[in-house]
């Protein structure tokens, strides 16, 4: 799976981080995609992607087969309850994993980019606010930070009325703060 993500990260990388240095005024060729960060980024966050993928299919697989099991479900049975955790990770799960793995890379490219430029040093978040925006992005709509700053480390937790969210997958040093989510 790594061997699959990886050359796709990198090209997004490669792609946005052109786009934002010609969003700069720049000539894009100037973003250097062979930098050791963005060498590191794309190579660690294609070999995180592929091992939290499949710890998480194998934890759902090894739950639903032994509560069959537990049940004394036949064959048949317990191949219904695969497909249907399979199913899922080739549906949902895999819908939200490319949407957020996509804003993350593109969000890593814009920063790599802007560093690069010399003549960035803040980022803000934007949250296009709407009924499907989720309260944690829009509270951090509008904050402004370093460019080289993270608006959560791991661990953190952003509080927002009676919610709370820890950023426990890792630091947030750009958006999105959460999995994307599919909205009907």
């Amino acid at each position: 799976m790594r061997l699959a993500i990886a050359p796709i990260i990198y090209a997004l990388i490669v792609e946005t981080g052109k786009g934002a240095t010609g969003d700069l005024n720049l000539d894009p060729s100037m973003f250097n995609p062979t930098t050791p960060d963005v060498m590191n980024y794309y190579q660690q966050r294609s070999q995180k992607i592929a091992e939290d993928v499949n710890a998480e299919t194998e934890k759902q697989l090894r739950a639903t087969v032994s509560e069959g099991i537990d049940s004394n479900e036949d064959d048949d049975q317990l191949q219904a309850r695969i497909e249907i955790v399979m199913g899922a990770a080739l549906t949902y799960r895999a819908d939200r994993i490319a949407r957020t793995e996509v804003t993350r890379a593109q969000g890593f490219a814009d920063v790599a980019a802007w560093t690069q430029s010399g003549t960035v040093t803040g980022k803000e978040w934007y949250c296009r606010k709407s009924e499907r925006s989720c309260v944690y992005c829009v509270s951090l709509d509008g904050t402004i930070i370093a460019l080289d700053a993270d608006f959560y480390k791991e661990g953190d937790t952003l509080t927002v009325g009676t919610h709370s969210m820890t950023f426990s997958y890792g630091s947030i040093p750009t958006c999105p703060a959460h999995m994307g989510l599919l909205h009907e």
